[in-house]
C-alpha cells in the first residue's frame, strides 16, 4: 500500500510539472480588422473568438477608401484626393494619391510622377522624381521589401517597372528603371518569390483578338527580365477560355491568389522552371466582382465584394457578410 501510495504521489508530481511547464496554448489570431468601404465610410471590427466571427465595435463617415497603420496610428486616403488623414494630422499634396506602403516606421506615398516619404505626423522626409527621359511616371501599386520599393507604372505607353533603395527614408535612390511591351496594357499585381528570387508582375492586355493575362519573370535583384507566360487567354470569337485569371494576389512568396474565370476560388500558386501553375484550390461560395487577398501570420483573410472569409490551414473559420462592398482593410 505505501509503495502504491509513493508512486501516486510521484506519478501527480510529474503531472503537476508538465502542466506547469508546458507552452500555453497561443491565442487565435484573427485579432481586429479595419474596413474602409467604397462610401469611405471605416468600421473597425474585432474578433469573437468563442463565435468565430467579428462584432463591429466603431463606425466612422467620410474617411476614405483606402486605409493603412502606422506606429499605431490609423490613416486615409482615397484614389480622387491628394489628401492623406488622421484624426491628429492631414497632408495635401499637389496631385492625387495613387497608391501607399508603409515600411518601418514610415509611409511611402506614390502620387503622380513622384514617391514621397511620410513619417508618422505625416512630415514630408524625402521626395524622388519617377521619370524615365522625358516620361514622366505614375505608379499605381508599390510593395516594399528588404529596403527595395517595387513600383508598376500606370501609363499606358510607355510602361516600365522601377525598383527603389528605401534603405535610408531621407535619401531615396531609384535603382532600376526596365521597359514592358504590350498593347493597350496595364499592369495589375506584383509579388516577389523568395525561393527564386524573382520579381512576379502581372500584366494584362486587350487586343481586337481579345483579352490577356501575362505573367513577367524578373531577376529580384538586377531587375533583368528571365522570362514570360501567358496565364488567360479570353478570345471574342471563340468560347473557349483558357488558363486562369488572377484578380488579386498576396505579397511574397508562398503566394495565395483570388482566381476569377467560370469558377471564383481561392488557389495557392506554384512555380517551377518559369512556369506559374494551380497547387491547391479552395473554391468561394460567392462571386467575386472585386476581391482582395492578404496573409497575416499564417492566416488568410479574403474580402470578395460585402464577404467576408478568414482561412486557417485551407480551412474556413470565419465567413461573415458586411454591410458595404469592401475597398480596403487592414488586420492586426
Amino acid at each position: 500500500m505505501k509503495k502504491i501510495l509513493i508512486v501516486l504521489i510521484v506519478f501527480l508530481a510529474i503531472f503537476a510539472a508538465i502542466l506547469l511547464f508546458a507552452p500555453e496554448e497561443p491565442e487565435r489570431f484573427p485579432g481586429s480588422v479595419v474596413f474602409a468601404d467604397l462610401n469611405k465610410n471605416v468600421s473597425y471590427y474585432a474578433y469573437n473568438k468563442e463565435k468565430d466571427a467579428y462584432s463591429k465595435k466603431e463606425e466612422e463617415e467620410d474617411k476614405g477608401s483606402h486605409i493603412f497603420k502606422l506606429n499605431d496610428e490609423y490613416f486615409f486616403w482615397s484614389t480622387d484626393s491628394n489628401t492623406i488623414f488622421s484624426r491628429d494630422s492631414v497632408v495635401d499634396f499637389r496631385e492625387e494619391v495613387e497608391a501607399v506602403d508603409t515600411y518601418k516606421e514610415y509611409a511611402y506615398v506614390c502620387v503622380e510622377s513622384s514617391l514621397v516619404v511620410l513619417n508618422d505626423e505625416l512630415e514630408e522626409i524625402d521626395r524622388v522624381d519617377i521619370e524615365v527621359g522625358e516620361w514622366a511616371k505614375n505608379a499605381h501599386d508599390i510593395f516594399i521589401h528588404d529596403d527595395t520599393a517595387y513600383l508598376l507604372d500606370n501609363i499606358m505607353f510607355p510602361i516600365y517597372i522601377l525598383t527603389v533603395d528605401v534603405k535610408d527614408p531621407a535619401n531615396l535612390k531609384i535603382i532600376e528603371k526596365t521597359h514592358i511591351e504590350g498593347v493597350n496594357q496595364h499592369l495589375v499585381d506584383q509579388w516577389l518569390d523568395r525561393k527564386h528570387d524573382q520579381w512576379v508582375v502581372l500584366q494584362s492586355q486587350s487586343t481586337t483578338a481579345g483579352g490577356f493575362l501575362s505573367a513577367y519573370f524578373f531577376d529580384a535583384q538586377k531587375v533583368e527580365k528571365i522570362g514570360s507566360q501567358r496565364l488567360y487567354s479570353n478570345p471574342y470569337y471563340e468560347e473557349e477560355i483558357d488558363g486562369f485569371n488572377i484578380v488579386s494576389s498576396t505579397d511574397v512568396s508562398p503566394v495565395w491568389a483570388i482566381i476569377v474565370d467560370d469558377d471564383h476560388f481561392v488557389a495557392k500558386i506554384g512555380h517551377k522552371k518559369g512556369d506559374l501553375f494551380i497547387e491547391e484550390k479552395i473554391f468561394l461560395a460567392e462571386d467575386c466582382s472585386s476581391a482582395l487577398i492578404k496573409e497575416e501570420r499564417g492566416y488568410l483573410f479574403v474580402a470578395c465584394d460585402r464577404n467576408f472569409l478568414v482561412f486557417e490551414d485551407e480551412e474556413v473559420i470565419v465567413e461573415q457578410t458586411l454591410k458595404e462592398k469592401v475597398s480596403d482593410f487592414i488586420v492586426y
